[in-house]
């Protein structure tokens, strides 16, 4: 390989081997340029990178009014303004059309919204492109990490994985697809999902959720012209009820519940009156020791009420990547520590 090399390059270069492929570095552009050369015509598998100069850039022209030709707008961006425009694209949209114009590496999104302000007697923005995809996709190989311009590897379908473009597949819709890299078909349930959304009408809607529990008469689940409720929220809201209903016999067989209630609402109202932090305290205080009043006669404590909502806490100077890294704190219910206090007491 390296004889090879030294037939194309004619300056020092270096050659770095992994466990799949070899990376080559040409000091020289011409040497660079005379290599991608050779191995096209050698039909080697490879591919390349693109020089910082030879990179485009791309930008997001808005504002324009529908009709336009993308001719028109091209020939006014070179003459008027002298920008090397490499091409241009519209951009499927819902709204008023959007077109994607690629330059050389020259020009900045700064000269444009400078410089360029009016086009096609239209005063338009520009936007930098938003990259939807973190990691490149090939186009013509399907690998990932390079560009489809730098490709030089023989071309891979991504409709059947044969060894052609995807354009020119001649697989019909109704046959599986298959993955250009992993060479697998579809799973079963990918092809219900595939075949789902092709033809929608071959497949019945699936049945809803039925609620075992009944509906309370005093709740109206029953979906209106301005507030329209699903079948799967409906489901939920009659569980929470039912759950928070039990809750509350449950603890009636524990606690008179009016007193209690009827004690709370005294205790905010002369909580309200109180003027300084020291005679709130006296007034939680006294409340906290007339509970003991109430009376408990129950021999268990409520299941509901032993359910603690953990919320973890970060550590200071501590890495947010560790489970060791936060403190567990357990939020109780309220009804649970008011009904604590009064059973240790009378322990």
């Amino acid at each position: 390989m390296v004889n090879k090399l030294k037939e194309n390059i004619c300056k020092p270069f270096e050659i770095k081997y992994t466990n799949n492929s070899s990376i080559i570095f040409s000091k020289d552009i011409e040497d660079f340029e005379n290599l991608k050369k050779a191995l096209r015509v050698g039909k080697v598998q490879f591919h390349t990178y693109s020089r910082r100069k030879d990179r485009a850039h791309a930008f997001v022209l808005r504002g324009l009014a529908e009709g336009l030709q993308i001719i028109d707008i091209k020939e006014e961006l070179k003459k008027t303004y002298k920008i090397h425009i490499k091409d241009i694209f519209r951009m499927t949209t819902k709204g008023r059309p959007l077109y994607l114009v690629v330059t050389d590496s020259k020009v900045t999104l700064d000269f444009l919204n400078k410089n360029v302000k009016v086009v096609e007697h239209t005063r338009i923005q520009w936007e930098h492109r938003r990259e939807t995809k973190p990691i490149i996709q090939c186009h013509i190989c399907q690998q990932w990490g390079h560009a489809t311009s730098n490709c030089g590897k023989t071309p891979r379908c991504l409709k059947c994985a044969g060894q052609h473009l995807t354009p020119e597949c001649p697989k019909e819709r109704s046959k599986p697809a298959r993955c250009a890299n992993c060479r697998g078909g579809l799973r079963k349930k990918e092809m219900y999902t595939l075949n789902r959304t092709q033809n929608k009408q071959d497949f019945p809607s699936l049945p809803k959720k039925q609620n075992s529990q009944p509906i309370p008469q005093t709740t109206s689940l029953q979906p209106t012209s301005q507030n329209k409720i699903t079948s799967q929220t409906a489901d939920t809201d009659v569980d929470k009820f039912n759950e928070l209903n039990s809750m509350f016999k449950e603890l009636h067989s524990l606690v008179k519940l009016d007193e209690l209630t009827r004690a709370v609402a005294d205790l905010l109202q002369e909580m309200r009156k109180a003027t300084n932090k020291l005679e709130k305290f006296t007034i939680y205080n006294n409340f906290v020791a007339g509970i003991d009043n109430y009376d408990i006669y129950a021999g268990h404590y409520p299941n509901k009420l032993k359910i603690a909502n953990i919320v973890p806490i970060i550590k200071a100077n501590k890495q947010p990547y560790y489970v060791d890294s936060y403190r567990p704190i357990s939020l109780l219910n309220n009804i649970a520590k008011v009904i604590d206090k009064v059973i240790h007491k009378r322990l």
